[in-house]
């Protein structure tokens, strides 16, 4: 799974299969991220025998899985908004040239 995963972002490296660059750079991040959470599984799961420092790897994975989360549901919330609000500022120019008339 992880090889697959360091395939794919190499693959999205080169592949132009995003419109932009930011949605692109995002993909990169996200899977990257993931990547990370990956390793930090692995560690917890055997290669990390202290308590101390296994408490340390969980708090990782805990803190990244959130962020990765929180990360995807605010782009989600920013896409799924924007066009109610450009249709909320088109409607507010149309009154605004209306009131000048």
């Amino acid at each position: 799974m992880l090889q697959m995963t360091v395939f794919y972002i190499i693959y999205l490296g080169y592949a132009s299969l995003f419109k932009t660059a930011g949605s692109k750079l995002l993909e990169i991040v996200n899977e990257s991220v993931f990547v990370i959470i990956q390793y930090l599984l692995m560690l917890l799961h055997s290669m990390v025998w202290v308590e101390g420092h296994r408490n340390s790897v969980g708090t990782g994975i805990i803190v990244l899985t959130s962020l990765l989360l929180a990360m995807n549901f605010i782009i989600i919330i920013m896409v799924s908004l924007r066009p109610q609000s450009r249709k909320f500022y088109l409607n507010r120019l149309r009154k605004q040239a209306i009131a000048k008339r």
